[in-house]
Formats: structure tokens, C-alpha cells, sequence
């Protein structure tokens, strides 16, 4: 079974809009309009708080609904943000982007590079770590399986920078291949 996913969301518990529970009930209720979204990644900003807030809601008050909730948290590194997925604890921020995914990967956890590209020299936080990734590969673009789903989850820049990267590029037609069980 194919299914949907989004694997960066905030709640209340960094800067997001919605508390981790309201996250669970809207995920549901958008259910109705998209039953294949069946997988979110809760990212809020260096912390796994609102994921397993969220986990907890779902499994008491959801119990038999088709959603799976992969526990994360956004890193905010020296060189820019990096998603951690599948972790159990916060991972500390400020390191640099190495040491960082160096920890993610210590934890079990997925490292993926988040707006690889951007740059907004007003925002510090918004920092692209494209020039990195050559470096130091996070595990981008990503290729998540489990025993219910089949997915890709592909992070590929913003803007006009979409699919610059050989390496991108081959990862993102393997990972169709994979999907259409032609690799």
C-alpha cells in the first residue's frame, strides 16, 4: 500500500499553530478528503516533546485510526536546520552539521537536510546547508518503509534550485523505481 506523508510539522511545542493533538485530529479529518495521508513526521524545532505528545493523544484517544506518527525534531545547527526522524530524545542544537548528524544517526534516527537551499541573511535560523551536503550527506533523499507503508520522501530545494544535484537526481529516480518495484 502506497501512502501519503508529511514528515515536517510543527505544533505548539516550537512554533507551530496547532498543539500536538489538534495536529492529530486535523491529520484525521483530512483523512476524509485524502485517505492515503496516512503517515506525519512530528519536527517541531529541537525537541521530540510535541511527537510523543502527540503519539500519546493518538494511541488514547485513536487507537484504531490509520495513522502513523514517526517521532522527530528539526535541529537547529550552526550551518542550518536538519530534520531528525525515528529518535527518541532531543538532540542538542548548535553543533554543526556533522556532529549533528552524527548524533541522529547515534540515536537510530533519519537526517534530512531541510531547505537545503535556503537563505535569508535576516533570519539566522534560515540557513540552507546545500555546500554541505556534498560534505557530509544527511540520509537525502529518503526511502521509508515499514511493514504497513511503502513511501518516498523526497526533500529536493526551493525555488529554482529544484533537482540541481546529480546525486539528487539519480536518488530521486531510484527512489521511483523503488516505488514502482522496478529496482
Amino acid at each position: 500500500m502506497i501512502s501519503l506523508a508529511d514528515l515536517h510539522t510543527h505544533t505548539t511545542a516550537s512554533d507551530g499553530t496547532l498543539s500536538p493533538q489538534a495536529l492529530v485530529n486535523e491529520v484525521l479529518i483530512l483523512q476524509i478528503q485524502r485517505p492515503a495521508l496516512r503517515v506525519i513526521a512530528v519536527t517541531d524545532h529541537d525537541t521530540v516533546a510535541g511527537a510523543y505528545t502527540a503519539l500519546l493523544y493518538l494511541k488514547e484517544h485513536h487507537a484504531g485510526a490509520e495513522l502513523e506518527i514517526i517521532p522527530g525534531a528539526e535541529i537547529s545547527t550552526t550551518d542550518g536546520h536538519i530534520v531528525a526522524l525515528n529518535i527518541r530524545r532531543d538532540i542538542p542544537k548548535g553543533m554543526n552539521a556533522a556532529d549533528t548528524i552524527d548524533a541522529i544517526h547515534a540515536e537510530g534516527g533519519i537526517a534530512i537536510a531541510v531547505h537545503p537551499y535556503a537563505y535569508l541573511p535576516f533570519l539566522k535560523g534560515l540557513k540552507g546547508i546545500k555546500g554541505l551536503i556534498t560534505e557530509k550527506d544527511p540520509d537525502v533523499p529518503v526511502v521509508w518503509t515499514n511493514t504497513n507503508f511503502k513511501m518516498l520522501y523526497m526533500n529536493m530545494g526551493h525555488g529554482d534550485k529544484v533537482f540541481t544535484s546529480p546525486t539528487q537526481n539519480q536518488l530521486f529516480e531510484n527512489g521511483i523505481l523503488w516505488l514502482l518495484g522496478k529496482s
